[in-house]
């Protein structure tokens, strides 16, 4: 894993429990967010800008950042 790219446990939580954000754009993305309600990484549709951390490449890149959450 690259160093660059970690994510401290306090900032992964604050990015992990925000709600997925399509953004005002009208791109048809599918990238991946963590459901805090679902406790799981589920798809959704992101417009290309703005939105928020709550979006991930991958279903892995999604895991690998909002693991802490789930406490594995």
């Amino acid at each position: 894993e690259r160093a660059d790219c970690a994510v401290d446990v306090p900032t992964a939580k604050r990015i992990c429990m925000e709600a997925p954000e399509q953004g005002p754009c009208r791109g048809l993305y599918r990238r991946w967010a963590f459901a805090a309600a679902k406790g799981m990484c589920v798809p959704f549709n992101y417009g290309g800008c703005r939105g928020n951390r709550n979006n991930f490449i991958s279903q892995d890149d999604c895991l690998s950042t909002c693991s802490v959450i789930l406490g594995i």
